[in-house]
């Protein structure tokens, strides 16, 4: 990366090193960016206490887990100059504050009447978009897969002798395999069937009018059109129920399913939270809290064996 600030060397080498212990770049650039801006009103390589409140301070544009990811860089950063002997002030860590926003957990009753709504509607759309809208919503269901990735699907990404298919690299710079039920797959490949043989192995699978990638956006009108036809409230743009709320739902789903068959919390987080391709378990424990809510009986046999490290639950 380039930067322009009077610490643009020392970035640069706080990035090199931060690659070298593993981590991808992607991870962090936009925040080296932010700090480097900062930096750029400096003349000389110094980084004080006043300097340290400035940046603290956070704008009401800015949301509660950003502030927390800029400061948190920050005080990394700033750290690793002072061992390399720079006389600079260590931003203090701000209070990390969790987003009161709660994901809409699709109850099974409105799994039918969704899905019902989305077989009747797609009866009124053209060929291509008649056999596209039901495969891709019940991928979105049946698998946890973020839309981007479910609409970044090429047809050499599925593997149709086994079922599954490729992630590439995408959100939290990781790659992973989907292998899907026996009945996702059966209708994965009748749609390959039908489709397939027009396509070239680079090609997206999903497709518009045009044989370009379907947008996001194409999807979620579709989306809304199927709550109010399955009478589910929508609350609005940032309250949801959301596309990414399948994602959630699935989560849920199968995080209740592993405890079912017996698995211990800690190995049920551990399977979760790769198949769901998160970057870490933080980002998986905060579906406990929507189990213990949904299905409080579930997580009683292992709470006491478990609450040493859910202290905070």
């Amino acid at each position: 990366m380039d930067f322009a600030s009077i610490f643009k060397e020392e970035l640069s080498s706080y990035i090199d090193f931060k690659k070298s212990q593993g981590y991808k770049e992607a991870s962090f650039s936009g925040l080296a960016r932010k700090l480097d801006i900062f930096l750029m009103q400096k003349n000389d390589k110094t980084f004080t206490d006043v300097d340290c409140e400035l940046w603290r301070m956070k704008p009401k544009s800015e949301s509660n887990k950003s502030h927390y990811s800029r400061v948190c860089f920050s005080k990394k950063f700033f750290t690793y100059l002072r061992l390399k002997g720079y006389e600079v002030s260590i931003p203090k860590l701000v209070a990390f504050i969790p987003s009161d926003f709660q994901a809409h957990i699709y109850s099974r009753e409105e799994i039918v009447k969704y899905f019902i709504a989305v077989d009747s509607f797609s009866q009124n759309l053209s060929v291509r978009m008649r056999l596209q809208i039901p495969i891709i919503f019940r991928l979105l269901y049946s698998t946890g897969m973020r839309i981007g990735e479910v609409l970044g699907i090429r047809k050499k990404d599925y593997d149709r002798d086994t079922g599954s298919i490729f992630i590439p690299v995408s959100k939290n710079q990781k790659e992973r395999i989907i292998f899907l039920s026996a009945s996702m797959a059966n209708l994965l490949e009748k749609f390959a069937n039908k489709t397939f043989d027009r396509l070239s192995d680079s090609d997206f699978i999903f497709q518009d009018s045009t044989c370009r990638k379907l947008t996001n956006s194409a999807i979620r009108h579709h989306h809304l059109k199927f709550l109010n036809m399955a009478n589910i409230p929508y609350l609005g743009e940032f309250k949801g129920p959301r596309i990414h709320d399948f994602r959630h739902t699935f989560a849920v789903y199968s995080f209740r399913q592993l405890l079912e068959m017996g698995i211990k919390v800690n190995v049920a987080l551990s399977i979760l939270s790769k198949y769901m391709g998160h970057s870490s378990i933080e980002a998986t424990e905060g579906y406990i809290q929507i189990v213990k809510s949904m299905f409080p009986d579930i997580l009683v046999p292992f709470e006491e064996k478990t609450m040493f490290i859910f202290k905070d639950l």
